[in-house]
């Protein structure tokens, strides 16, 4: 391997990137195995505990779509009964979606999940796993500050 290999196999980003995209794998084979998509299920997720439901736009932003793949995903979801769109009572532009009652024969997606950490999980201790998830927020929290730009650092010479 190069130098320059071994050094990305070994950041933290790096790492973190191949267990989410292992993770998502995982997942994704046990939704398709009962009829869900993995965009399905990222936009439930993200409505679930929404009472009011929230604006396709915010909906967009939250799941890092375009609005026509959001208004395409949702309609598709409509059409199974498990969203609604409903007028925005501050925008007349704007239509809010949020779950149904039927959302509630979804509920074994949760169980997807908590298999799939479990099994990425096995094996480290309880006080282990509680680091990582505070050292995991304090990275969200750093990165999604924009006011703290990054300067690049140089490489040395060798």
């Amino acid at each position: 391997m190069t130098d320059t290999l071994i050094v990305f196999t070994k950041l933290l980003l790096a790492r973190i990137a191949r267990v989410d995209r292992t993770a998502l794998q995982l997942i994704q084979k046990r939704l398709a195995e009962r009829g869900v998509t993995l965009a399905e299920f990222r936009l439930i997720g993200a409505l679930l505990g929404e009472r009011v439901g929230i604006t396709q736009r915010e909906l967009a932003e939250r799941l890092q779509i375009t609005a026509a793949s959001l208004s395409a995903l949702v309609g598709r979801l409509e059409k199974k009964g498990l969203v609604e769109r409903t007028p925005d009572e501050s925008d007349a532009r704007a239509f809010r979606v949020r779950c149904t009652p039927r959302i509630a024969e979804y509920d074994w997606v949760h169980d997807v999940v908590v298999e799939v950490e479990r099994r990425a999980t096995r094996g480290v201790s309880a006080a282990d796993l509680e680091t990582t998830r505070r050292v995991l927020a304090a990275m969200i929290g750093n990165l999604e500050v924009e006011d703290n730009p990054i300067q690049p650092t140089r490489r040395r010479e060798k």
